[in-house]
């Protein structure tokens, strides 16, 4: 019963298109490692893809409880506010997302440039 195993391979199930599958694992994973965001966002990426968006968006709220920094759960977070147009979540996660070290450059990117499409104007500003 190994959290990263069940991790790995919920992944390697939702990349396959096993999406009920996966989210067998990544359950166990959770139950195995309550405290770490990784299983959360995983299983999250798994709603989204059932079509089960706020059920997805549930998961990466609790990977935040877990880990408050996870990169990808706020950059998925962000993502969400901008996309929905709500743009005080949207500064609320994109000033986390700001405040995170880890965040790769790519993600960052993207991120700032539908924030500018969808709010004409740069965060921040």
């Amino acid at each position: 019963d190994s959290p990263s195993l069940r991790l790995m391979w919920g992944s390697l199930l939702r990349q396959a298109g096993r999406l009920d599958e996966a989210l067998v694992e990544l359950h166990r994973s959770i139950e195995l490692r309550p405290n770490e965001a990784a299983a959360y966002v995983e299983a999250a990426h798994v709603h989204v893809a059932r079509g089960e968006l706020e059920r997805g968006i549930e998961y990466l709220h609790r990977a935040v409880e877990a880990e408050p920094d996870n990169p990808g759960a706020l950059i998925f977070l962000a993502f969400h506010a901008i996309s929905t147009g709500n743009q005080a979540e949207a500064d609320r996660w994109m000033y986390r997302v700001s405040q995170q070290p880890r965040v790769e450059t790519e993600p960052a990117t993207r991120l700032i440039a539908a924030y500018r499409a969808k709010f004409g104007h740069d965060f921040g500003k």
